[in-house]
Parts: C-alpha cells; structure tokens; sequence
C-alpha cells in the first residue's frame, strides 16, 4: 500500500542546484524530469516543487463571502481570521503597492518614491499589528482565495502525475533496461544496483524515488535510513528516452473521447486568449479574478476554476510578469 503522499519528502527534487554529481551517470531526479516533460502534457517544470507544499483549507470563493461588495457576516466570522493570519490587511496593502510600483517602472514612469514610503508605512502597521481590526476586503480575500486555489490544484497535479512518472522508471529498473548506480551520500565510487532490489511494493518504491536515495543495506525496507544517491546509467536512458519518445508521438496521433477533446480544446483556447490579453494590455495588474470571469463569459461554464488555472500557468510561461495576479492600479484599462 502506497504511502500518504503528503508524508514523502520530495526536497531533494525541488533544489537542482544541489543535485550530486557524477561523471557517468545521471542523477534519477534529473531522470524524473527528462521522462515526466515527455511523457506528460501537463507537466510542469516545477512539479516536485508543488508536491512539497502544504494543502490549504477551504476557503470559501469571493462570491460567497461579499454580496453586493459587502461582507457577508457569517462567512466572514468563520473564515476571515484565516484569511488575516495568512496575509494581514497590511501585508495585502504592501503587496498591492508594490505591484503598483512594478507597474510604473514597466511602464516606464520611474519610481515613485511616495508609494515607496507607504509600503514601508505597512509593512510597520503589520510588523506592530495595528492593522488587526482592519477589515478584509474583496480584493483582499479573492487574493487569497486564488492562491490557494492554485496551490492546491497544483498539490493534485503532482500526486497524480509524479507517481506515474515514478513507477514507469521503476519498472524499467526491473526489467534491467535502466541500469541503476548506487553512490554514498558525501561522494565515492559508483556501485551497480541489481534490477532484483527494484522489485519493491509500491510503498518502498515512492519513498525511495521521493528522497532519490536507498539504503543498501536495508533496501526493501521503506523506513530505512537512505544512505546512497541513486543514480542512472546515461546511455541507457537516452536509449529509452527515445523510444518513450516514438511511443508518445504515436500515442498522441490516437483518436481521443469528445469530452476529452472538449476539455483540451477549452484549456488551449483559453491559453491563447490569456496570451492575447496580455499582450494587448497596457499594464500587467489585472486581477486575475478579472481575467476568470471574462474567461467564462468568453468560453462559458465548460471552463472550470481548475481548467482556468492550468490555462493561467500555461500562458505565463511566456508573460512571467503575469503570474501574480493583483489588484489593477487606477487608471489602467481592464480586459476586453
């Protein structure tokens, strides 16, 4: 039986820059990388980066805790209090200066040193928490709601997608098609693992691929201390690469489900249209809030507040300056 994914430490993959190194080998966290772009569509780049957050609790979405632009007194007796301990009202007032700032400076106004000073005017508010009676605004709590909208959207993507990439590689350490390569933590020489040590349940295998690591002594036992970098031979996996390649492409030219191609076709068009946004946009500060209702109206109920996400983190690979939604500056024209 698999573990709870949320008990696996997935660090080691989310910090590259501090992967170990070896001469003949490829580091299995790399590996996982490499297969995961190919085989998965919606793979992202910082997919093990995801599966080591914390979930968020619910929050209700905006239009439950304002009506008519005001507070709804129930909702926010039980929730904005988690709404303040995440972001204060102070911290909110500095994000949004900031991001006014950016804004100039993109624009090419120069800075502004009055906003300087009153972000440094809350971040004091909030360091000294005068701002605790402040009250949650809508901008304030639609902020919060889409981040942890995304966060745990991404939370379900990489449970769902990382143990698939995991378990193709294990099966191909089985079948002795990836030779594997033991290496100690601190450095030394390379030491074959024999494709007997891959046959593993599944528990064993998610730890073990998770921490990027075995104990040689102890090898099928999943609790055991890691004691070794696992690492895979280079030429075996630019050979397998290749077929999973001629595999995916074949795949791809498959007839797909209607639903599954309406679902796809949204998401695509949805990116697009974001993309074009963007671009025809004066100032990147629209909230993102905004762009999802425009979106709806746009390709209707069949885009989803998850398939809007997806299509959000698809288009912002190419405007990064995007991907932090805030509140629109003044005078600053909204979405088409």
């Amino acid at each position: 039986m698999a573990p709870p994914f949320a008990s696996l430490d997935w660090s080691v993959h989310a910090a590259p820059e501090y992967w170990p190194r070896s001469s003949e080998a490829v580091f299995i966290a790399a590996a996982i990388q490499r297969l995961g772009h190919l085989e998965l569509c919606d793979w992202m780049e910082d997919e093990p980066r995801w599966a080591i957050q914390q979930r968020r609790p619910y929050l209700p979405p905006p239009g439950i805790a304002f009506k008519d632009d005001k507070a709804v007194e129930k909702v926010h007796q039980d929730f904005a209090p988690i709404v303040r301990a995440y972001l204060s009202p102070a911290a909110f007032e500095a994000r949004q200066l900031a991001q006014q700032i950016e804004a100039r400076l993109t624009a090419g106004d120069g800075l502004d040193l009055d906003l300087v000073g009153q972000i440094h005017a809350a971040d004091l508010r909030g360091y000294f928490n005068e701002d605790q009676d402040d009250p949650i605004t809508q901008a304030h709590w639609a902020e919060v709601w889409w981040e942890w909208l995304e966060t745990n959207s991404q939370i379900d993507g990489a449970e769902s997608r990382l143990p698939v990439i995991v378990g193709q590689l294990t099966n191909l350490a089985q079948t002795g098609r990836l030779k594997t390569f033991a290496r100690p933590h601190g450095g030394g020489d390379l030491m074959p693992i024999a494709p007997t040590l891959w046959e593993i349940d599944n528990d064993v295998c998610l730890r073990r691929l998770a921490n990027c690591s075995i104990n040689l002594e102890s090898p099928l036992i999943a609790e055991a201390p890691p004691t070794h970098w696992i690492f895979i031979d280079k030429s075996d996996l630019d050979r397998e690469m290749l077929e999973h390649e001629k595999e995916s492409a074949l795949r791809r030219d498959e007839p797909r489900k209607p639903l599954e191609m309406l679902a796809e076709g949204t998401h695509n068009d949805c990116a697009t249209w974001l993309m074009q946004q963007f671009e025809d946009l004066a100032c990147p500060f629209v909230t993102k809030e905004e762009f999802f209702e425009n979106a709806r109206r746009k390709f209707g109920r069949s885009l989803s507040e998850r398939g809007f996400l997806k299509a959000w983190g698809a288009a912002t690979v190419h405007y990064p300056e995007h991907r932090r939604s805030g509140r629109r500056p003044k005078k600053v024209n909204s979405t088409r």
